[in-house]
C-alpha cells in the first residue's frame, strides 16, 4: 500500500512538473499553441526540461554553488 501511494504521489508531481515546464516554456516563447513548443512522446520530459533550464537566468549559479557543496 505504501509503495502504491507513493509511485501515484510521484507520477503526479512529475505530470505537474512537466506541464508546468511547458506552460513557461510557452509563456517564454511567446506561443499560444503546445504544437509549436513541444512535440509528442516519451521524451518530452527530458527535451523540454533541458530547453526551459537553459532559460533561467540563475541556473549557473545555483548548480556551480550544489557542485561545490557535494562535491
Amino acid at each position: 500500500m505504501i509503495i502504491t501511494t507513493l509511485d501515484t504521489i510521484t507520477s503526479v508531481l512529475a505530470g505537474c512538473t512537466v506541464f508546468a515546464v511547458l506552460g513557461h516554456l510557452m509563456d517564454h516563447m511567446g506561443e499560444q499553441r503546445i504544437e509549436k513548443v513541444a512535440k509528442e512522446g516519451p521524451g518530452i520530459a527530458f527535451v523540454i526540461y533541458a530547453k526551459v533550464i537553459a532559460t533561467f537566468d540563475a541556473v549557473p549559479q545555483v548548480s556551480g554553488i550544489l557542485c561545490i557543496r557535494v562535491g
